[in-house]
């Protein structure tokens, strides 16, 4: 490794808000049998995804892995002030000031597939290049590229836990134009 710092991860290990209501019935923690349950999501800054040139490193340090573990459910949207009228605050802070507080929910079933839902947010929630309705889970495969609101700002994308490491995030960042047509 070479002197650069990598960030850490981030694990959600349990959540301070509730329940997002809605959330289908077949919505729980993966089975710990199924060893393709433990899944990873990247937040990569949007400026970084095509960018012919960057060193790897540049890349490590710029991509946070956040690790849902065996969660049934994880909310993304952006943090509000707190106080009493605040409420909790998202598992998942989303960077863009257009994100809705409630912007999207990440589902788990019992066999760990993962799945995205849209929570109604004013500007949307992309899995590729479509805007998911609002309400209905889309399931999202490891390799597909997802972003809340503003394209521009960043990226998730979704990878298996156990071949996040194996394949250099340059290929994965390089390897196709992940943000959806506006």
């Amino acid at each position: 490794m070479s002197g650069r710092e990598t960030k850490e991860w981030r694990v959600i290990s349990s959540s301070t808000c509730e329940q997002p209501p809605g959330l289908p019935a077949w919505c729980s923690a993966p089975d710990e049998s199924f060893s393709n349950a433990e899944v990873e999501i990247w937040r990569v800054p949007s400026q970084l995804c095509g960018a012919a040139g960057k060193q790897q490193g540049d890349l490590d340090t710029a991509v946070e892995k956040i690790s849902a573990g065996r969660r049934a459910w994880v909310l993304l949207g952006r943090r509000h002030a707190a106080g009493p009228e605040g409420g909790p605050q998202p598992d998942v802070e989303l960077k863009t000031a257009r994100a809705s507080r409630k912007h999207a929910v990440i589902l788990r079933n019992w066999h760990g597939q993962v799945f995205l839902m849209d929570l109604g947010s004013s500007h949307g929630t992309f899995l590729g290049r479509h805007r998911l309705e609002p309400h209905k889970p889309h399931e999202w495969r490891p390799g597909e590229a997802a972003c809340f609101a503003d394209r521009t700002v960043e990226l998730f994308e979704l990878r298996p836990w156990r071949l996040a490491g194996s394949m250099g995030m340059s290929a994965v960042l390089h390897s196709s134009n992940p943000t959806p047509a506006t």
